[in-house]
This record gives structure tokens, sequence and C-alpha cells, in this order.
């Protein structure tokens, strides 16, 4: 899969073989996993940002994407479709390189999540957000999202306050009521 964004930013599918650029990724942004984690992050974070799967979930319904600014690996997505409820998709992590965030590379690569969902007949996405974690919070209030529901996540052994927070992509009825129901997974 590949996604232009614009002359120099691109979405492509990532997989194990590049689990190196990933990991490279990961300690260009200890500032996230220091907060959300309480710890730098280890090989096994890569790892799963490309192969962990929530409870009940196949592969074919899993994108570990990568974000290329001029080719070069900036920023990794963990998308998972119909998750937790059908037509509702779950970014497990959106993360970009520190120097790559607040230019609005975030935006335009989540606009272009939201053509890829649509695409597919998603009609939400959620996500959830530390507590901690205020300009991320901000960053997707910003693009409308909504918060339903304050839970708590179990993230490595530490539990966390977090906001679950969704997007309605119907913007049609825009009365459609949004799912408080859902709980995010703890971990996957």
């Amino acid at each position: 899969m590949e996604k232009i964004v614009d002359e120099n930013i691109k979405i492509v599918s990532l997989d194990l073989d590049d689990m190196g650029s990933v990991d490279q990724l990961c300690n260009e942004c200890e500032d996230y996993f220091l907060m959300v984690n309480g710890t730098v992050h280890t090989k096994e974070d890569a790892e799963e940002i490309l192969t962990a799967l929530p409870p009940e979930k196949e592969f074919k319904d899993k994108f570990a994407l990568g974000v290329l600014y001029k080719e070069e690996l900036i920023g990794v997505i963990d998308l998972i479709k119909d998750y937790p409820v059908i037509d509702q998709w779950i970014i497990g992590l959106f993360l970009l390189k520190k120097k790559d965030r607040n230019k609005g590379i975030g935006k335009q690569v989540h606009s272009a999540l939201i053509e890829m969902v649509l695409k597919d007949s998603g009609k939400s996405l959620i996500v959830g957000v530390v507590k901690e974690n205020i300009k991320g919070f901000k960053f997707w209030e910003n693009l409308g999202y909504k918060t339903i529901k304050e839970t708590e996540v179990t993230l490595g052994d530490k539990v966390k306050k977090a906001y679950v927070m969704v997007l309605e992509l119907n913007f049609l009825n825009k009365n459609t009521p949004l799912k408080a129901e859902v709980d995010l997974p703890a971990s996957y």
C-alpha cells in the first residue's frame, strides 16, 4: 500500500523487514516512550508496532504504516480495522519524530488516513490518549475528535488514565451518537 499525501510525504506499508528503521524512529521518539511507558523504548516496542493485534483480530485487519518525508521514515501508525466494533477503526499509535511535529505533517497524514478509512466503508476513528500527553490530546481535539470516556489502561507495568476519543466520519448525519460503550484494550 502506498498513499501519496503531497510531493514530499507518503504513507507506506511496513513489515518485519522494516524493524531496523522502526527501531531507529523509536530512538528518536524517546520523549513519547518516557511519557507513556516511563522507560526508554525497547526492540520489543518496535516489534509490537509491526505485529501486535487486539484479541480476535487477524493480520488482514492491521495496517502498520510508515510516514515518509522525502523517503526518510519520520513516523509510524498502527491502525486496526473494525475494532473495537465493526466500521470503527482504532489508531493504536500515531507517532512522528520530535523534529517533525508541529509542522502540519500529522494533520496532512490524518486526512489521508480518513480517505483510506472512508474508502473501506469505515464510519469512525477511535484513539486513546494518556492523560499526560497534553499535546497529543490537543492534536486529536483540533482534528475534531471528541472525548467520550475516561478510562485506565495498562502500559507495561504501569496503569495510566487515558481519554477515549472518537471522530465520527459520517459528516452527513451530525446527529449520529458517539459510541460511549467502547473500552480501549489494556494492550494488544
